[in-house]
């Protein structure tokens, strides 16, 4: 969030669609588990087993979903910002080094 803010999105902004964009993200993982355990349990036709094909995978995936939800809520975040004109691109740009410069020509 301090990032986010450093970036140049409004304070305001920031403490609203972060923690709102977690949110809904959680229910999301929830889905996904479930349906997961459905899919593989149906596909096997064996519960357990299918269960602990997901737990070897898991691990791997709990890192994915949690690079995707952290991205998901940066672009909510940066497009939130500028919908309600509080997002300083000066600002960003400073933050990520962008200049005409460093731009390639077409």
């Amino acid at each position: 969030m301090t990032k986010l803010e450093a970036l140049g999105c409004g304070t305001t902004v920031v403490r609203l669609v972060v923690p709102t964009g977690y949110s809904f993200n959680l229910d999301g993982t929830c889905i996904y588990l479930t349906m997961a355990a459905g899919f593989v349990a149906q596909a096997l036709d064996v519960p357990l087993a299918g269960l602990t094909l997901l737990l070897g995978i898991d691990r791997f995936m709990s890192e994915a979903r949690a690079l995707t939800n952290l991205v998901g809520n940066a672009v909510a975040t940066i497009v939130v910002a500028k919908w309600e004109n509080d997002f300083v691109l000066e600002q960003a740009k400073s933050v990520l080094n962008v200049s005409e410069s460093t731009k390639t020509s077409e």
